[in-house]
């Protein structure tokens, strides 16, 4: 891994650290990354935790949808209840079975383009 910035380091500082507590104290561990989340009660003030409820709220305030770079970059997003069923799938796996120590990436797997979301 090569992390590109700020967050990504923590992220994976944090993945390592599990991996580490597990191996030493044996406390069983997953990982998951979870894509661009959106639904109900997600926040819409500001698009630092995701982008899709920022482009409705400014959609619905007949705001300007401000994309950056050429719109073309492609993102996965996952709708607030299938990310919680998710997660509960993988917590009740990790005590039913030997899956731990696992990443797991949680996404819907239908990519598509900021402004074409919106």
């Amino acid at each position: 891994m090569n992390p590109k910035g700020m967050y990504a380091i923590t992220n994976l500082t944090a993945e390592k650290m599990l991996q580490v507590y597990q191996q030493v104290h044996g406390i069983r561990s997953v990982c998951v990354r979870i894509t661009n989340t959106y639904g109900p009660r997600h926040q819409m003030k500001h698009d630092q935790y995701g982008v899709v409820n920022w482009f409705v709220r400014r959609a619905l305030a007949a705001e300007t949808i401000e994309v950056m770079g050429d719109g073309r970059i492609l993102r996965d997003y996952l709708y607030v209840s299938d990310t919680v069923r998710a997660l509960l799938d993988v917590y009740a796996s990790i005590w039913s079975s030997d899956l731990h120590d696992f990443l797991f990436a949680l996404a819907a797997g239908d990519q598509s383009q900021g402004p074409n979301r919106a």
